[in-house]
């Protein structure tokens, strides 16, 4: 890009100028002040796309969860214990759901 035109400006001085035009001028002057601040600031323009991350996570039991902090790995089918349909026995198991369900809503609202 460093390219110098006939009338001495180089290419990015052009671009440079036509960005101004547009912030000062254009139909677009909010998106145009938007990237000179972001530029003067130093940050570059990212699109980046967020997957729901949480979705599989937030299908899982408790103890499909329990099962996979202990061993790394979701468990095959026949590895948990019989279920006490969702029954919450101790404080324990009630502040390990209520950790869980307080995660997967906070990393639910990432990228929304």
């Amino acid at each position: 890009m460093g390219e110098i035109g006939p009338d001495g400006s180089s290419l990015e001085d052009r671009l440079v100028g036509v960005l101004i035009q547009e912030a000062l001028k254009g139909r677009q002057r909010l998106a145009a002040v938007a990237v000179i601040f972001d530029r003067l600031e130093g940050r570059a323009h990212q699109q980046i796309e967020v997957a729901d991350v949480t979705k599989e996570l937030r299908q899982k039991s408790d103890d499909e969860l329990r099962f996979h902090l202990a061993n790394d790995r979701w468990p095959e089918e026949g590895e948990l214990p019989a279920s006490n349909s969702g029954q919450i026995d101790t404080v324990e198991e009630w502040l390990w759901a209520q950790t869980v369900r307080s995660l997967l809503r906070r990393l639910s609202g990432i990228g929304r």
